[in-house]
């Protein structure tokens, strides 16, 4: 009833003052409207769902997957690579695999043996080539003459020549192979963007302070509440 009242005031006052001064304009006593007031709606944002990044076509990842050589740049950072895992790691065990198979010969030591020593260690510069962080092709062609160095007391009694072809055929064949599982490393990461995204937080993620937020751990069902 207070509410009607106030309106009726306020639209008599209204007539009383068009009919006194018809250029009146009223602006500092509106007429209340007796209807609730409804808030405007405002345009809604268009959704922005939280997608990860857009696959790209298998041609296209085929082709961004090539890189230019850079012979320079992978020889000055020949001294650093050589101290990665990507490395060590092959030719370690490139050398054990031989040793085993020399001492005692059985399927685990043949296997080794064939495929990460021989001539040409097949998985041994995959494994380079896959997880080198760059040079990948240099670095399974050392991985490659590796292998034959170690195998060199059965090459005693042979002639010159034929090491050499067998240094430069691994080194060449690692080369290529290498390169190749290079390029397979990054058409995986392009085919699949969010093989990328997945991993450890990024820096978007801290506190303004600078520090990582730690995750929330779910407490054991046995765990005592305190």
């Amino acid at each position: 009833m207070a509410r009607a009242k106030r309106t009726a005031r306020a639209e008599a006052r209204r007539r009383y003052r068009a009919s006194t001064d018809p250029a009146f304009v009223e602006a500092d006593d509106p007429v209340e409207d007796p209807s609730p007031a409804r808030p405007a709606l405002s345009a809604r944002p268009a959704p922005t769902a939280s997608r990860g990044q857009e696959r790209p076509s298998i041609t296209g990842a085929f082709r961004s997957s090539f890189r230019p050589l850079d012979l320079r740049g992978d020889l000055r950072a020949l001294p650093r690579l050589l101290m990665t895992k990507a490395f060590l790691i092959p030719a370690v065990v490139s050398g054990v695999s031989f040793i085993l198979f020399a001492f005692e010969q059985n399927q685990l030591t043949a296997f080794l043996y064939q495929y990460f020593s021989y001539q040409f260690p097949v998985a041994a510069v995959f494994a380079t080539g896959f997880f080198a962080p760059r040079a990948s092709w240099l670095l399974g062609a050392l991985v490659a003459i590796l292998s034959t160095l170690f195998q060199f007391p059965l090459f005693i009694g042979t002639s010159a020549a034929l090491l050499l072809a067998v240094l430069v055929q691994g080194a060449i064949y690692g080369s290529f192979f290498a390169a190749a599982a290079a390029w397979y490393r990054r058409f995986l990461n392009r085919a699949n963007p969010n093989r990328m995204a997945a991993g450890p937080q990024s820096t978007t993620s801290r506190r303004p302070d600078g520090k990582i937020p730690k995750r929330n751990q779910q407490r054991p069902m046995l765990a005592r509440r305190r």
